[in-house]
């Protein structure tokens, strides 16, 4: 319980605050969130290798933990030195990947996002943040899909047999169950 005098004091604290242009209400929330949480546990740096050895390292093949560690410490670690988790917004992650995007590299910045929102939502579901900075942000650049054409190695690997080679590029890929080198129901191979 709190007694009058208090309260006006607090009152008037808060009074000051807004005039500054502070949130006294976020504030108090930020003071909850740090007393949870210790000083450094939400520097990216940390959040970044902590993810890697949880959750990245355990669950993905050797080439893509690779490809993912890659990615993180060069497109959010490096961006974000010394930065807490916990401050990064919405905006900082738009201006982060219209940056990759300027340099030339818009499926980079798709890739980002990409394993950023990963990281995110696994350090939400850790406790680490309340809320992901990036939950609505989309990707920033279309990807446009490519034919693929067989070389002379691979059509060899088949044994040379269009039965072999028809096995092979109908079997599902891993994000549908629709044949994944086909166009209609026929299957093309050149000769040279």
């Amino acid at each position: 319980m709190v007694g009058l005098k208090t309260a006006r004091e607090l009152a008037g604290r808060a009074l000051v605050a807004v005039a500054d242009g502070r949130d006294p209400a976020a504030e108090k929330k930020e003071a909850r969130r740090s007393a949870r949480i210790p000083a450094d546990q939400d520097l990216i740096e940390k959040v970044v290798a902590s993810f890697l050895a949880n959750y990245a390292k355990r669950r993905l093949k050797e080439a893509t933990f690779i490809e993912v560690k890659r990615i993180l410490k060069n497109e959010i670690v490096d961006a974000w030195p010394k930065r807490k988790l916990s401050e990064i917004k919405r905006q900082d992650v738009h201006r982060l990947l219209d940056d990759i995007i300027e340099r030339g590299a818009p499926y980079a910045a798709n890739r980002a996002l990409a394993w950023f929102k990963k990281l995110c939502s696994w350090s939400v579901e850790r406790g680490i943040i309340e809320i992901s900075p990036c939950a609505t942000v989309t990707s920033p650049s279309p990807e446009k899909s490519r034919d693929r054409i067989l070389n002379d190695e691979e059509i060899k690997a088949a044994g040379g047999r269009s039965d072999r080679l028809a096995l092979w590029a109908c079997r599902p890929n891993s994000h549908s169950h629709r044949p994944a080198a086909l166009r209609g129901n026929r299957l093309s191979v050149e000769r040279a």
